[in-house]
């Protein structure tokens, strides 16, 4: 079975594409439905009962944030310590909570705190 190509509207976003594949067979939908009916779909179906966990030194973390906060599920990211204030507040700005651990990436990867979302 192929992989069915991104709809346009995250064809831009690999963290984006792989959350709402996830998404759309969470709840029995095709994966190229249109964002507002898989947002709806999701909503109705199971919304606030998923979290995604993640980590990240950069963008991928405000991606995952901003896909969680329109399907209507939380975001938790994990940064290294010493990441720059304005991309943690870029995170938080879409709603995720972000948490500092560890020296650098590999270090926050390797962790496992008890969370045990998806993402």
């Amino acid at each position: 079975m192929s992989t069915p190509d991104p709809p346009n509207w995250c064809a831009g976003s690999p963290s984006v594409w792989a959350m709402a594949r996830l998404l759309a067979d969470r709840v029995g939908a095709d994966p190229g439905i249109g964002f507002p009916e898989l947002r709806h779909v999701v909503g109705k179906q199971i919304g606030g009962e998923l979290t995604f966990v993640t980590a990240t030194a950069a963008n991928h973390g405000r991606g995952v944030a901003w896909a969680a906060r329109q399907f209507g599920c939380k975001a938790v990211v994990f940064v290294p310590v010493g990441t720059a204030a304005a991309a943690i507040e870029a995170i938080r700005a879409q709603g995720a909570v972000v948490e500092e651990r560890g020296d650098g990436f590999d270090e926050v990867v390797g962790r496992d705190d008890g969370h045990h979302g998806v993402a």
